[in-house]
């Protein structure tokens, strides 16, 4: 794959990740490492349960069955080049010549003979004459007089092996064979091979139904216009972490939450409305930090289930929480991802703890983010408690790729 510069999560402290798992809300001596909040998410986001769709909206979903091929291709033996088919008993010797006895073209449906002494001219893909057995490249023939008057003659300049440049029936996929795997995620070339051997369904694990809130009283749609209210920011955790999703094509469906008050009664409003959706992960941000307004964290997450861990020995983002919400029966419980409210720690914590999470609930067999060696193109002054993990553009040098960090990490 091609590498292009693009935004990107670096860490540059794997080695100092410490253990331990807790389920402490304010101690934060408590925190958990990276390693194991990754480890505790991505065991509760178990694999949605298979559906059969139609190939050509499979795109971006990961297949839950093989893909078999129920015939073979090419179904016919086709040639390789454009040249003439012929009989290589006919061409013991380079100079032999031969009459001209019609055309096969790709397309056509009627499949000519060749009888000896005979060819027949014949274009890429198209169908080989019954009776001939090799191809001959136009470059190495050139017009030729028959031993009789009239008609088409050529002579050709070399010696043939039978099967030269014939691609025999199943030459490129058997009948029968497995031409896609399980696990094996949809992109635009696996919907071509799907198109090749006609396949119309394929069974596939679907996307998590996601939704998405951001709390605070600050807080104020980024889509209203005129100036802010005093002492008020926009929302740019929310618009930015529906984009995320998209941009992946993380979930099958996103309800926006929009913004919800900082008060236990709209927060539980919030948690309500996504168990009533059916939705399989909640994504909220603020509300989870030590102060005196962050209830969601102290008071509402712990009504609905555990909370799994609510620390994470990083920078940014150190307030993350993971919260399992049961529902009645033992149906499948809603994950709850509680993210600090600062959009770069909000980022960090949904591409390395999230992303993987829903992706894993799609049927990724590997869903972490791919983790490359990169040399850092400056020194970084680091914090001395915990592993940074610096957002940066990547540039590709000859020999490595250049981690530029995109500044100073917030929280």
């Amino acid at each position: 794959r091609q590498v292009r510069e693009r935004r990107a999560t670096v860490c540059d402290a794997f080695d100092r990740l410490s253990r331990g798992v807790t389920r402490g809300m304010a101690d934060h001596s408590a925190a958990i490492s990276m390693a194991d909040a990754i480890r505790i998410a991505l065991e509760q986001a178990l694999p949605l349960a298979p559906v059969e769709v139609p190939a050509a909206q499979s795109l971006a979903h990961v297949l839950a069955a093989d893909v078999l091929a129920t015939e073979p291709h090419p179904q016919f033996r086709a040639s390789v080049k454009d040249g003439y088919a012929v009989r290589a008993a006919d061409v013991p010797a380079a100079g032999a010549v031969l009459q001209v006895v019609g055309e096969s073209r790709a397309g056509m449906r009627e499949v000519l003979a060749v009888d000896p002494g005979q060819a027949c001219y014949v274009t890429t893909g198209g169908p080989i004459p019954s009776g001939a057995d090799s191809v001959v490249e136009v470059e190495r023939t050139s017009a030729a007089s028959g031993p009789a008057p009239g008609g088409t003659w050529i002579r050709v300049h070399r010696t043939l092996a039978p099967g030269q440049d014939i691609r025999p029936v199943g030459f490129d996929i058997p009948a029968g064979s497995a031409v896609l795997g399980a696990g094996e995620l949809v992109g635009a070339p696996e919907l071509g091979i799907l198109a090749t051997v006609g396949a119309q369904r394929v069974f596939v694990h679907p996307k998590p139904k996601l939704a998405i809130v951001s709390t605070g009283d600050e807080i104020v749609d980024a889509a209203e216009a005129g100036l802010l209210p005093p002492n008020c920011i926009r929302d740019a955790v929310r618009p930015m972490l529906l984009a995320a999703v998209a941009e992946e094509r993380l979930a099958r469906e996103v309800l926006d939450l929009g913004i919800c008050a900082d008060a236990a009664a709209p927060l539980r409003t919030a948690v309500e409305r996504a168990l009533a959706a059916e939705a399989d992960v909640l994504i909220t941000s603020g509300g989870v930090s030590a102060g005196d307004r962050d209830l969601l964290g102290a008071h509402v997450l712990g009504e609905y289930g555990e909370v799994l861990f609510s620390l994470v020995k990083m920078k940014p983002g150190k307030p993350l929480t993971l919260t399992v919400a049961r529902r009645p029966g033992g149906a499948r419980p809603l994950l709850i991802f509680s993210l600090p409210g600062n959009p770069v720690s909000s980022y960090a914590t949904f591409q390395l703890v999230v992303a993987p999470a829903l992706r894993k609930i799609g049927g990724a067999r590997e869903p972490r983010g791919r983790v490359l060696p990169v040399q850092l193109a400056a020194k970084l002054r680091l914090d001395n408690d915990r592993p940074e993990f610096h957002r940066a553009t990547l540039e590709a040098t000859p020999d490595f790729l250049r981690a530029h960090s995109t500044g100073n990490q917030a929280r």
